[in-house]
């Protein structure tokens, strides 16, 4: 248990990372997109189209902030660096075993390879494993 907990933590901080990281980029490309669109509008001079690319750049800058990872309330300050995984976040390092207590759990797979078409399928309950034909089919 506590090797998982060290391997969920671990990937929920990259999971956290990850996204804020592209979150800045995005944010980083909108602010250089509204710089072009405030020069731009002053080389229109005080017309309409000036007028338009301002309100444009101004909301761009807005959305900016409000995406900011760094910056806002949302971002990653008020992510806990330290948050102790959900069960479900270790679930995928404890093999068979329950989050819940010292047992195995059973876990439904949803997927199946299809070994005679190639690929892998969502799928329910089959009443035997795809990958194999059945005997009487050989």
């Amino acid at each position: 248990m506590a090797d998982a907990t060290e391997h969920a933590i671990a990937a929920r901080r990259s999971a956290v990372f990850r996204e804020a990281l592209e979150s800045w980029n995005t944010v980083s490309e909108i602010r250089v997109f509204c710089r072009v669109l405030e020069e731009e509008a002053q080389e229109c001079g005080g017309s309409l189209q000036a007028e338009r690319l301002m309100l444009w750049a101004r909301w761009g800058e807005e959305t900016a902030e409000r995406w900011d990872p760094v910056r806002s309330d949302s971002g990653v300050q008020s992510q806990d660096f330290d948050a102790a995984p959900s069960p479900d976040e270790l679930r995928p390092f404890l093999g068979y075993w329950s989050p819940h207590g010292p047992h195995r759990e059973y876990r439904y797979r949803t997927e199946y390879k299809d070994a005679d078409h190639g690929g892998t399928h969502e799928g329910g309950w089959h009443y035997r494993d795809r990958r194999r034909p059945q005997w009487w089919r050989r």
